[in-house]
């Protein structure tokens, strides 16, 4: 025992003799080791009359693969065209008269302005004013009527209107506030104011017929007038 402890008596002493000690221990562990491995792998000896068949081992199967699968790629699609907008041509409207045989009733049919009468071509004759006439002449008849401008009134004294004869500009006033009222006198053959020919009157450059003749209109021609 004096001889183990002063084996151990320092530090260094007994780190060296735990470390010999260990060595000596995995010695002692591998060579157990190897007699387990070496007396194990070998088979017991058979019986008499006993046939050992080996059991195989099966093989371990591989495990398959997985193989990606490529993903399709985006097929981008087709751009959609925009509408382009076609402007469609509006359809002539038919006047009065027109071939075809379209009519002014017809459904989507624009009506027909309204044309303004167009004064007859001046006649050969003259226009006689009364003092041609003799005197003592008394006036045949009156042409009066509104005057206004869109339905609105024309202001007195604006406006000159002309009775006409067969077109033949005769006699003038201007007008009154709203109306005008002019006198007239026929006269003979050679005049452009005879008996026969059709009165109307001329404001502004448009002619306005009352539909009478001389000789046949009332005292009171009325021709009302509307001016744009």
């Amino acid at each position: 025992m004096s001889r183990l402890a002063a084996l151990f008596a320092t530090p260094a002493r007994q780190a060296l003799a735990w470390t010999a000690l260990g060595i000596l221990g995995v010695i002692f562990a591998a060579i157990g080791a190897w007699l387990l491995i070496r007396g194990g792998g070998d088979a017991p000896p058979a019986a008499p009359g006993v046939v050992v068949t080996p059991t195989p081992t099966s093989a371990a199967s591989p495990s398959p693969t997985a193989t990606p699968t490529p993903s399709p790629s985006p097929t981008a699609a087709p751009a959609t065209p925009t509408p382009t907008a076609t402007a469609t041509p509006r359809p002539a409207v038919a006047g009065p008269g027109s071939g075809g045989g379209s009519t002014g009733g017809q459904s989507g049919s624009a009506p027909a302005p309204t044309p303004t009468p167009t004064p007859p071509p001046a006649a050969a004759r003259p226009y006689c004013p009364p003092g041609a006439l003799g005197p003592g002449t008394l006036p045949t008849a009156r042409v009066a009527g509104a005057l206004t401008r869109g339905g609105v009134p024309v202001p007195a004294g604006t406006l000159e209107v002309f009775v006409t004869f067969d077109g033949v500009p005769g006699p003038s006033r201007l007008n009154v506030d709203g109306g005008y009222g002019i006198d007239f006198y026929s006269g003979g053959e050679s005049c452009a104011n005879r008996v026969g020919a059709v009165i109307g009157v001329l404001v502004e450059g448009r002619y306005f017929p009352s539909g009478y003749t001389i000789g046949s209109q009332p005292e009171l021609v009325v021709i009302n007038v509307d001016l744009p």
